[in-house]
């Protein structure tokens, strides 16, 4: 194969164009997945987020018998 060409005995086969929709192609896929990378993090990191909030509003009450639990709580679920 020469460039995007190649010799099949007296004859020259182009694949110039299969080559550019091909390249074109992949391009197209990877802006794809690029997009739904970057969703699928920007979903995640607004769930930690959302639950960082909530914690940190959960620590602004006067503690007490059950909000004291509940803290422990939380921090069981984030020692795994």
């Amino acid at each position: 194969m020469i460039g995007k060409t190649q010799q099949n005995g007296p004859i020259l086969i182009d694949f110039g164009a299969v080559y550019s929709n091909a390249v074109k192609e992949a391009d197209k896929w990877l802006e794809m997945m690029g997009k739904s990378l970057s969703e699928n993090a920007r979903n995640k990191l607004k769930k930690i987020y959302d639950t960082i909030k909530a914690w940190e509003e959960s620590f602004k009450v006067e503690p007490d018998y059950q909000t004291i639990k509940e803290l422990l709580t939380s921090i069981k679920r984030i020692r795994g």
